[in-house]
């Protein structure tokens, strides 16, 4: 049985702005025991791909990571657009009782509940890439829960930083 620690909300509802570059650590998202729910899209990093054909393999080039802009506003808004948005941030996990060795569940929602096609890009401790799928033009058998909102599980160890993509794609 999978014990799920927390739910993130990824609230993704407000307009994109484009604000100047801030520090690294503004941006890491701090969990620990005592978090419940964590609103960070003035947390997270975004890139428009205007051909809406960059793949993670693409995006983690050097060249392409520079042109993640951050993003201040506490959501992300989709409204109409025909290019592809990727969305990255980082979290790190502080357990309070040091004790807390192992990896820890947990779930991620991106509450906008009209997006065509969401897919979480998770690498995990081993090294292996986990591709979670979401959203209104998704079978709901491929989704990882079936939940009209968009939900995906990743895991973390303590004190080690870890950098998700998420790429959205949608008509509005």
């Amino acid at each position: 049985i999978l014990n799920v620690w927390m739910l993130l909300f990824f609230a993704l509802t407000c307009m994109v702005s484009m604000p100047a570059r801030s520090a690294v650590f503004e941006r890491l998202i701090i969990l620990d025991e005592k978090t419940d729910v964590v609103e960070f899209g003035n947390k997270t990093e975004i890139l428009f791909d205007e051909d809406g054909d960059l793949t993670l393999e693409d995006i983690s080039r050097p060249e392409i990571q520079e042109k993640f802009t951050p993003h201040n506003d506490q959501a992300v808004g989709f409204g109409f657009m025909d290019s592809v948005l990727w969305i990255k941030f980082t979290v790190l996990w502080k357990p309070t009782d040091v004790s807390q060795i192992n990896e820890r569940q947990w779930v991620i929602e991106q509450n906008t509940p009209f997006l065509d096609h969401v897919e979480m890009y998770d690498i995990g401790a081993n090294g292996e890439l986990k591709v979670s799928r979401a959203g209104d033009k998704q079978d709901y058998s491929d989704m990882e829960f079936q939940y009209p909102l968009h939900l995906f599980m990743t895991s973390t160890l303590p004190y080690i930083q870890k950098t998700l993509y998420m790429r959205v794609q949608t008509k509005g």
